[in-house]
């Protein structure tokens, strides 16, 4: 899944806690402040994404005012299917609000004691041949892979906890679990967007792992000693559109002489060369997420 889901989740929750649609007194007023900075951020939108909308008008449900809210998102998402920018709506909308800006230590804590061996097992033992205990999203077309999915299964058997909230927070960025019986159902509230699409990931694992950086392709490539001697097994990353855009994420399981390989579903691999994929992806532009756990 490619839409930038995170952001519209995020521009969604300063909605519903600061009950936009109370404070502007008419919603045309939040049209119209939102149009330019949407307008301002086009960029091509992939079609099997259109899927996703679901996801977004699902958080509705429930809520007081529903109706209003749910004419105000559909209008926001049938407006503007394309992709943003990194963060700079939601930093926008924030400002707009003044809502104070969200404190991450609580969710940086919750990375000690991870366990690299036991990530970079799993990693190895079922890159392939799939956990059945977990739902599996390989086989839903457009719907972007399993590749999230699988760093999430990762992590948690690396003794990542679960960050656990109200079962209709799923779509939330602070949130992290994939409880029993989940499906690759869209709306399954027993798996939160976190745990299972590219861009929810994102956003909740740069605010968790100990250091977090997005890079140009080119300067990976141009400092690759460096990267080569300060990554760890049980390291991730994620590879981007030129935008910041994640589209695959990837674990490092195998240090070698020169490389780095990595394991992934989707492909299916625990063999990838890092330094081959990178290298490959500076003809477009493409940039890397790169996430050390300390």
């Amino acid at each position: 899944m490619t839409i930038r889901l995170g952001e519209l989740r995020d521009v969604l929750d300063e909605i519903i806690r600061n009950d936009v649609t109370f404070k502007t007194g008419k919603m045309n007023e939040l049209r119209q402040w939102l149009a330019p900075l949407m307008a301002a951020e086009k960029s091509p939108f992939e079609e099997r994404s259109r899927h996703t909308v679901a996801f977004i008008l699902e958080k509705l449900i429930g809520e007081p005012q529903s109706h209003s809210r749910k004419e105000l998102l559909e209008w926001y998402l049938h407006e503007s299917l394309f992709f943003l920018s990194d963060s700079s709506l939601v930093q926008a909308v924030t400002a707009q609000l003044r809502c104070p800006q969200k404190s991450t230590p609580k969710l940086r804590a919750q990375v000690e004691n991870y366990d690299r061996d036991a990530a970079v097992a799993y990693a190895n033992r079922y890159y392939k041949n799939h956990n059945p205990a977990y739902p599996d999203f390989d086989d839903q077309p457009g719907e972007g892979g399993n590749c999230a999915n699988f760093i999430s299964q990762c992590l948690f058997a690396g003794g990542m906890p679960w960050i656990e909230g109200p079962l209709e927070r799923y779509t939330w960025a602070q949130y992290w679990w994939c409880k029993p019986g989940a499906t690759d159902r869209d709306g399954d509230r027993r798996i939160t967007l976190t745990w299972k699409v590219t861009t929810a990931f994102r956003n909740h694992w740069s605010k968790r792992v100990s250091q977090y950086s997005l890079h140009s392709s080119q300067e990976i490539i141009q400092n690759w000693p460096r990267w080569w001697q300060v990554l760890e097994r049980g390291d991730f990353i994620q590879l981007a559109y030129p935008n910041g855009a994640p589209y695959h994420t990837l674990m490092l399981v195998r240090k070698t002489e020169n490389d780095w390989l990595l394991a992934a579903q989707t492909d299916d691999t625990n063999s990838q060369s890092m330094y081959g994929t990178i290298y490959a992806m500076q003809a477009s532009g493409e940039k890397v997420h790169i996430y050390q756990m300390g």
